[in-house]
């Protein structure tokens, strides 16, 4: 197969685990061919990456070569756009939903006729050395 007659593909990195292996998928429309109504099809490729460039996400340029592999018989030729995707797993999520479920206080309900002014917090706590005092002056009080 010469250079001029290798196929081209361009298409998202879907999969980046494996040493020197990206899996790349290309999206393409087809005609039906009784009902001619355009269906998706998305074809993917195992596709040598020698300096492990492509992460998930990126659009890649992908070229047809001779088999590498079992199942690699594409190379990457360029990268044409970075895409930033969220390194996060399903562990993490599920962590960090049940440390902000415990902080966050449900919102409290307003009546009609009070004013929807945020209440300062400020006023409502009461400074530790005042809480103190208060509570051994109480007990002498009651001892009394």
């Amino acid at each position: 197969m010469t250079k001029e007659h290798r196929k081209i593909r361009v298409g998202r990195v879907i999969k980046s685990t494996t040493d020197k292996t990206i899996l790349v998928a290309t999206k393409w429309e087809q005609r039906h061919l009784i009902y001619k109504k355009a269906q998706r099809k998305i074809a993917k490729f195992y596709v040598h990456d020698t300096k492990n460039e492509g992460r998930v996400g990126d659009l890649v340029r992908i070229e047809e070569t001779r088999p590498i592999s079992k199942m690699k018989r594409w190379r990457l030729l360029s990268i044409i756009k970075r895409d930033e995707v969220a390194s996060t797993t399903p562990m993490q999520l599920d962590e960090d939903m049940v440390a902000t479920a415990n902080v966050v206080d449900p919102p409290k309900e307003s009546k009609a006729g009070e004013e929807d002014a945020p209440q300062n917090s400020v006023e409502q706590e009461v400074p530790a050395e005042e809480s103190q005092a208060g509570e051994e002056d109480a007990p002498e009080d009651s001892k009394k």
